[in-house]
């Protein structure tokens, strides 16, 4: 299957296109587009010498990664959400649980004093 926003291939399961972050359009989900939101999610530009991108998952499942001073638009349906922010498989640096019921913003940093990575919700 391809995205319907890049044109990139992804596996058949795909909800995210791996490449450009997006919702992937389905047949199913073409009726039911009148409860979907953005939720903007920004990686904070930071000089550090190592600056690996840092891995999101959404309700249990990686989706996408998001490199320094970027910024990913997703669509997503209402509903509850888990993302979790991490650099490390084991590590579950920061956690968000929201209910989404409109559009918000998401602001990622990585906090070198502490080593860790912060995530900010902005409605």
């Amino acid at each position: 299957m391809f995205c319907n926003y890049c044109g990139a291939q992804v596996p058949d399961d795909s909800i995210f296109c791996n490449k450009c972050g997006k919702r992937l359009v389905l047949e199913s989900h073409i009726k039911s587009k009148t409860n979907m939101h953005t939720v903007k999610i920004t990686r904070e530009s930071q000089a550090f010498l190592v600056n690996p991108s840092v891995n999101i998952s959404i309700n249990g499942k990686e989706y996408l990664s998001i490199e320094d001073g970027k910024t990913i638009d997703l669509q997503l349906e209402e509903g509850k959400y888990e993302f979790i922010f991490y650099q490390s498989i084991k590590k579950k640096d920061k956690v968000i649980s929201i209910s989404l019921d409109e559009d918000i913003h998401i602001y990622v940093r990585w906090n070198r004093l502490w080593g860790r990575i912060e995530a900010f919700l902005i409605k």
